[in-house]
């Protein structure tokens, strides 16, 4: 499924920008994301956010926690939700459309 490898019918990659970080808790912390391009979302749908660790691209699925924006909130258990709450803006993630 082209969805599922992140990439649009297009065949452009979806990607997202990080524009703010903000902590949340000891290993927490919620991600604002710019989207290359985004076709929306509803209250209580996740999404995909690839990251590349060590040269590999790593994928984990969040939920999105605002309405108005795609921000995610990640606490640091397991590989990618470790990366992730290292992040910094400017960094750039890949994305799933939101389901």
């Amino acid at each position: 499924d082209v969805k599922d490898a992140g990439v649009t019918r297009q065949g452009k990659k979806v990607t997202a920008k990080v524009v703010a970080v903000r902590p949340e808790a000891a290993g927490a912390a919620t991600l604002v994301l710019k989207p290359s391009r985004w076709s929306g979302h509803l209250a209580g749908q996740y999404v995909g956010v690839g990251v590349e660790i060590d040269g590999v691209l790593h994928w984990r699925t969040y939920s999105l926690t605002s309405p108005r924006q795609v921000s995610i909130t990640v606490k640091a258990i397991g590989l990618v939700s470790s990366h992730l709450t290292q992040a910094k803006v400017g960094d750039v993630v890949r994305l799933r459309a939101a389901e």
